[in-house]
């Protein structure tokens, strides 16, 4: 059964061109990043599971 998700949130953050490239990265090293990838998927697994869910009480 094919899934479709209709929703998606997108944050950016916009800075003047004065900035160096350092000050871009926001100060995330590669552990940080990698933690943001896992919350991410945990987030987006657990809203998939509970539409699922929904989807399946109806």
């Amino acid at each position: 059964m094919p899934i479709e998700i209709k929703e998606l949130h997108i944050k950016a953050v916009i800075t003047s061109e004065n900035h160096t490239r350092e000050n871009r990265n926001n100060g995330f090293d590669k552990a940080d990043v990698i933690k943001l990838k896992k919350e991410l998927t945990n987030e987006v697994l657990a809203e998939v599971l509970r539409r699922m869910k929904q989807r399946n009480e109806r």
